[in-house]
């Protein structure tokens, strides 16, 4: 998960639980979300 600084620019990452085997980068609500409702701009394989 990152943190978005509200400049453009992403100034620190969340620490997660466990090492994924992929992952993407989605725009969210600022609430959250249960499962991903935005496009994903990016995906990689770990």
């Amino acid at each position: 998960m990152l943190d978005d600084a509200g400049d453009g620019n992403v100034h620190r990452s969340v620490e997660i639980p466990a090492a994924p085997a992929a992952w993407a980068i989605t725009v969210e609500p600022a609430e959250g979300a249960a499962v991903t409702t935005g496009d994903v701009l990016f995906i990689a394989e770990a």
